[in-house]
């Protein structure tokens, strides 16, 4: 278990950024799978705010990366699920 990230080396550092933004990835792309191509099972617990809190974390992995374009585009495009307030503080913090 990894108890600070100040004990990694900047490979593990780096591998371990990549695994967080590809896990964030995978749930947005199964969000839009679920959403917008009917491809999951319905059920009471993936609702559209689901998916906003999702674009919240995708969106820091992206600032995490230094991607900023991308994690405010994705940090909007998460408003448009839901009023998410996190959203609109990770928008600020791109600016």
């Amino acid at each position: 278990f990894i108890h600070s990230l100040d004990n990694l080396t900047a490979v593990d550092q780096s591998a371990l950024q990549l695994l967080v933004l590809g896990l964030y990835r995978q749930a947005y792309d199964a969000f839009k799978d679920y959403f917008e191509r009917n491809k999951y099972e319905s059920d009471y617990f993936g609702g559209s705010h689901n998916r906003a809190m999702n674009c919240n974390n995708l969106a820091l992995a992206y600032k995490e990366a230094g991607e900023l374009e991308t994690c405010y585009a994705i940090a909007t495009e998460g408003l448009s699920y839901s009023d998410f307030e996190e959203l609109h503080f990770t928008r600020a913090d791109t600016l």
